[in-house]
């Protein structure tokens, strides 16, 4: 009888082995990740990423879609993952992606953008940061006010669903846009620049283009430019 029950437990260890996600910790320029199911949970930044004052969470790494950020631990994963750094300001987020609670170690952090809906765990940092994304005003801890809307959205200028046409979206208050997004790319297509209008007739100038409040249209929108 002993002899079975060490036997059914040698075979459950081993099912349970098949079972598990491979946690194997992979690396690119600026983030240590895990890869599961062809999908992708950022867990840290390497030196490179922790150096950045602004940290880009792409859609994908290494060509894996982002899924999450960090992992709660469980029987079948160890969990963690922390985005770990005293030098980034400022983050944007690209794709629609779940951030686990204490996943993220900000000293410094001023603004975190989303493109997508933030989840409440991540304002479970903390630390006073500004949380923005496209459809809710910045939360801020710990008082929890409403204060800011992003006012700068950058748009594909492609598709006709706003919520897959944007791009970027980032805050500034009578500034030049300090953070220049990196050129966005589409298959078959060039991208030419930023413009203030979806025709592509008035391009707006980094150098010397303010974003000043206006009531009437406190939300500057730009649009690529493709050829």
């Amino acid at each position: 009888m002993k002899k079975i029950m060490i036997c059914c437990f040698s075979v459950l260890i081993i099912v349970l082995s098949g079972c598990s996600p491979k946690e194997n910790l992979l690396e690119s320029e600026l983030f240590f990740y895990t890869l599961y199911a062809e999908e992708v949970t950022i867990m840290g930044l390497t030196e490179a990423g922790q150096s950045l004052e602004t940290l880009i969470i792409p859609i994908e790494i290494d060509g894996y879609m982002v899924t999450s950020i960090g992992k709660e631990p469980s029987f079948m994963s160890t969990g963690g993952g922390k985005l770990s750094s005293k030098t980034v300001k400022r983050i944007y987020i690209l794709g629609n992606i779940y951030i686990f609670r204490y996943s993220l170690s900000l000293e410094n952090i001023d603004y975190i953008f989303s493109n997508f809906y933030l989840p409440h765990s991540t304002y479970d940092t903390g630390y006073d940061g500004k949380y923005i994304d496209i459809f809710f005003p910045s939360y801020v801890k710990p008082d929890l006010d409403f204060i800011n809307r992003a006012n700068v959205q950058f748009f594909y200028n492609l598709f006709e669903d706003p919520s897959e046409d944007i791009y970027l979206i980032d805050y500034y208050e009578n500034q030049l846009i300090e953070f220049i997004p990196d050129d966005p790319k589409i298959s078959d297509k060039t991208f030419i620049g930023w413009y203030k209008d979806k025709e592509g007739l008035i391009p707006w100038d980094f150098t010397n283009d303010i974003v000043v409040y206006n009531e009437d249209e406190p939300v500057l929108n730009l649009f690529a430019k493709w050829s």
